[in-house]
């Protein structure tokens, strides 16, 4: 049960691996391809959860609920809406890994909400983040357009965080269910954002439409629900660690695919960025569970 767990959790880990390669590839403009994302999911989230009723009970959302369900909405919108933009700045893979430094903003946030301590070794993950994010950036610093889109990742990690502590609120609603009243809502809010950016909104060939499928349906709900699948049989370490493999995916890919090169200090920054991100999470505060779906690398 543990290997074919481990395989379901590596097949889901590369899916997601597919999320930033789509986005790049997108016809559409970022913010109406993050809307194609969570609208095409929706139908397939719903059937989905017509399966899931035979084993899970659903929860009547009560108006608290729909609160959270928004506010999760509006957060995981900021998340895709910033790093989709963040990648017409910079490369492929500083904005996959800028923005997957959201369990660092996860630990801080907890912090100031909850009263959640913060451990010595989350300080000592968090400095050797930052350290690999100065080393990644450095060649790109006389470049003003990079530097933007750095912050924008890095905003999209706050707006993760974001996303993650307001599911803590929701620990009630079964995980299918969740999913697609976040994705609905998200998909609502991406609805009038899109119509305010005025940016292309539809393919103009068939094939455009590919990556947006890819990103609805392989990346969203199948890599998800696969990861969601996976991790209750395997240890909160070997996942963490599984999980960082999505942005060294999205690095390789776009050296291969893209001719994104990394200098040695740039890899180096990688390796450290990776390494800090694993000891912050390790060396987080327990807390109590929310949906194990939701323990996922940020895209």
């Amino acid at each position: 049960m543990l290997n074919r767990s481990f395989g379901v959790l590596i097949l889901g880990v590369l899916m997601i691996g597919l999320a930033p390669i789509s986005v790049r590839v997108s016809p559409a403009g970022p913010i109406a391809t993050a809307m194609w994302r969570m609208g095409l999911a929706v139908p397939a989230l719903f059937m989905l959860g017509r399966f899931a009723q035979r084993s899970q009970t659903n929860t009547a959302p009560s108006p608290r609920m729909i609160g959270y369900f928004v506010l999760s909405g509006f957060f995981i919108t900021g998340d895709l809406v910033l790093w989709h933009l963040s990648i017409e700045y910079t490369t492929l893979a500083i904005a996959t890994l800028a923005v997957n430094t959201a369990p660092l903003f996860v630990t801080i946030g907890s912090l100031w909400l909850f009263g959640e301590p913060i451990r010595r070794g989350f300080l000592v993950g968090f400095a050797i983040t930052l350290l690999g994010l100065g080393a990644l950036s450095f060649k790109t610093l006389d470049h003003a357009g990079s530097i933007i889109g750095i912050g924008l990742a890095l905003g999209g990690a706050v707006f993760y965080a974001g996303y993650i502590l307001s599911l803590r609120f929701l620990r009630e609603v079964n995980t299918s269910q969740l999913m697609l009243w976040n994705t609905a809502s998200s998909a609502v809010i991406l609805m009038g954002t899109t119509a305010l950016s005025q940016e292309v909104v539809f393919p103009t060939t068939w094939s455009g439409w590919l990556p947006l499928l890819i990103l609805a349906w392989v990346v969203h709900v199948g890599g998800q629900s696969l990861i969601a699948t996976a991790i209750k049989e395997i240890s909160a370490s070997v996942t963490a660690i599984m999980l960082l493999l999505q942005p060294v995916i999205a690095t390789l890919v776009a050296w291969v695919w893209f001719d994104e090169n990394l200098s040695l200090l740039q890899g180096t920054g990688v390796v450290l960025i990776l390494v800090g991100i694993y000891l912050a999470k390790q060396s987080a505060s327990t807390v109590a569970p929310i949906p194990p779906l939701h323990a996922i690398a940020s895209e």
